[in-house]
């Protein structure tokens, strides 16, 4: 991957962490951060399947949604017949993001509901080392100027 390309899915990775930690309910304080992440599933027999994409290039993607209520229209619109909008904790993403879903490369943040599937999954994409460095607390470092942890 180019430096250009990793210092742009960085840059992105802030924008989303800023945004994140300014978000404000109805005339409340901030939220800090957001504590679930949404995905789509599947249940089936003893497993349960998590929804991803491919991209041109062949790359996995996996979407991540800030809101139920964007995971419920994405998979309204993209899921086939039991697909449906999981909450999930920090940690179990993490899980999911080394387990089933090893091989996504990348991470798509609330993908719109009102493109088609690769154009809406390649909206925000952001690599999946970056999108764990927060959650797994590694990200800081970079972020305030004091080089890599």
């Amino acid at each position: 991957m180019s430096l250009l390309r990793r210092l742009r899915q960085k840059r992105k990775a802030v924008r989303m962490r800023e945004m994140a930690r300014t978000l404000r309910p109805a005339g409340g304080r901030p939220l800090g951060r957001i504590p679930y992440y949404w995905l789509i599933v599947r249940h089936m027999p003893g497993r349960m399947e998590v929804f991803t994409g491919i991209l041109g290039g062949g790359d996995a993607v996996l979407p991540v949604f800030s809101a139920e209520e964007r995971a419920v229209g994405f998979a309204g619109r993209w899921g086939e017949k039991g697909w449906r909008a999981r909450k999930t904790g920090a940690g179990e993403l993490v899980s999911v993001l080394s387990g089933p879903c090893r091989g996504c490369a990348m991470v798509s943040l609330d993908p719109p509901v009102d493109l088609e599937l690769n154009d809406a999954l390649e909206v925000s994409l952001v690599g999946r080392e970056i999108f764990l460095e927060p959650i797994l607390g590694r990200g800081r470092s970079w972020f305030e100027g004091r080089g890599t942890a």
